[in-house]
């Protein structure tokens, strides 16, 4: 029997290629649903590099409303589903504080919930597919989807990252492999790995702020070519789609002019401000920022968003005799950096030290005493250097017996003494990485997605292009090799939990 396998494909766009290669290679049923803006809609109207049975465009089903939401119908879907549905819209990124061009009133987030609930409901009791296969999620619309079909029993297949190097996972969730092998445990593929600070460093190329420092909005040349195609083509989004709203050309204009100006005064800020050495001798403990927006802060940790608070609870804390130190995320250069209220506001507290950005944090782990995060690679990483460290949620796919999970702000001053006397044992990171080595794939994702976005999307500069039919093709011959790669190990798990 052909399984029917369902995904999900938005602007990342790697998803349709491996549809196509999962499609040249077994005998299935493809279904989709494309979260993508009106120009590239165009070429999926008409393609034919992937046989669907049939697909929908996300945007097409949530209009906008001046109705009352159904709130009976709400009700009744989180008490069939369990899901929190404040939950995931309180902290989306075009519903929270982040979005500067619209503002939701309660009413139409409500309505926007109850459009994409009934839509999605019906889509899947129409195909009722064996699998959803997908990018991690990273928006609500797109977790709400992922939710429902775990209730409904639909076999998942995320692609997440495992927060080592270029390790990947085919797995049911954002950080637990399934099925998980804990058993397997041998050291022939990491004899040679005595120096874990080297070991990471050999993986540095594949961490998302080297790819997006390389490959990302870097070209003044692109930058320009996606104003001038933006600044004369037509912006229908700003009426069909709601991440789209309020976004005229004349604000999205000025909006551009004041964060270009603002990056360069914090930049200005932080080069005269914040040290790129640690210059004290004090015992000390990190605390690395996450970047702004972000999946991991906003679906994966969404009750602590305010990172400049978790910063105070921190440093309230602290035994006597430790400093904080806090450094911020090197992509937050692809927001306009963090504000210089905020980092005034950090480097007024008591026994805090922010510094600058540029340092590396791996000059940093070996000489603190213990890693915070709220749920980074950070703490994982902090066991390769022998140090324990604090995650405020689940992190990673396996538990390190050093990484100590604090639910409450309450538990830190108890939790960061504990911890300090931590000792990390260098057989559980072997264990970790050999385990990571077997239950994964290494595979340049963010490579390969910044590749689609040079050739596509002026280098990141502006998502809403149209799609050529023939360099399309051209493209997934040129990574043909890549995504039969990836349509392999998906097809592995297919068989594994069918």
């Amino acid at each position: 029997m052909e399984p029917k396998l369902f995904f999900w494909i938005d602007s990342l766009m790697v998803h349709y290629f491996l549809a196509k290669s999962i499609q040249e290679k077994i005998n299935c049923k493809i279904y989709s649903c494309f979260e993508i803006t009106d120009k590239p809609k165009k070429y999926f109207e008409k393609q034919n590099l992937v046989n669907f049975e049939k697909f929908w465009f996300f945007f097409d089903h949530i209009k906008k409303s001046n109705e009352k939401p159904d709130m009976e119908y709400l009700k009744n879907f989180e008490t069939k589903y369990k899901i929190d549905l404040w939950l995931l819209a309180f902290n989306d990124r075009f519903f929270y504080k982040y979005n500067e061009y619209y503002t939701f009133s309660t009413q139409e987030k409500l309505k926007i919930l109850e459009q994409e609930c009934k839509f999605f409901e019906k889509i899947i009791d129409d195909v009722k597919p064996d699998f959803l296969i997908s990018f991690s999620t990273h928006q609500q619309q797109n977790d709400l989807f992922y939710r429902i079909c775990k209730v409904k029993k639909i076999k998942i297949l995320l692609f997440t990252p495992t927060h080592v190097g270029n390790a990947w996972a085919i797995t049911d969730d954002y950080d637990k492999f399934e099925p998980f092998d804990t058993t397997y445990f041998e050291t022939k593929n990491l004899e040679k790995i005595e120096d874990y600070k080297q070991y990471l460093e050999d993986k540095e190329k594949y961490r998302t702020p080297n790819i997006i420092k390389s490959k990302y909005q870097q070209s003044k040349v692109d930058y320009l070519k996606a104003a001038l195609n933006y600044l004369f083509s037509e912006n229908s989004n700003v009426k069909t789609h709601f991440t789209y709203y309020g976004r005229n050309k004349l604000k999205v204009i000025q909006k551009m002019i004041s964060y270009e100006l603002k990056r360069k005064l914090r930049k200005n800020f932080m080069d005269k401000n914040l040290e790129k050495e640690i210059n004290f001798n004090e015992p000390f403990i990190y605390f690395p920022l996450h970047q702004e927006i972000e999946r991991n802060l906003l679906l994966g940790a969404p009750f602590h968003l305010n990172q400049v608070e978790m910063i105070r609870q921190i440093a309230q804390s602290l035994p006597i005799g430790y400093k904080l130190l806090v450094k911020d995320h090197t992509v937050m250069q692809s927001r306009g950096w963090r504000k210089i209220s905020q980092m005034k506001e950090i480097m007024e507290m008591a026994n805090v030290k922010l510094v600058h950005p540029e340092m590396n944090s791996y000059d940093i782990f070996p000489k603190c005493s213990l890693v915070i995060t709220i749920g980074g690679t950070a703490s994982i990483e902090a066991a390769f250097f022998n140090k324990p460290s604090i995650s405020f949620r689940e992190v990673g796919h396996i538990k390190l017996p050093s990484i100590n999970v604090v639910k409450n702000p309450h538990e830190l001053p108890n939790a960061i003494k504990t911890s300090l006397n931590e000792v990390v044992n260098p057989d559980d990171v072997s264990k970790f990485l050999t385990i990571i080595h077997h239950n994964s794939i290494n595979f340049d994702f963010f490579g390969l997605m910044t590749d689609f976005m040079k050739e596509f999307n002026f280098g990141g500069f502006l998502a809403d292009t149209e799609l050529p039919e023939k360099e399309m093709k051209i493209f997934f011959e040129n990574n043909k090799d890549k995504f039969d790669f990836l349509a392999l190990e998906h097809i592995k798990r297919i068989h594994k939990i069918s």
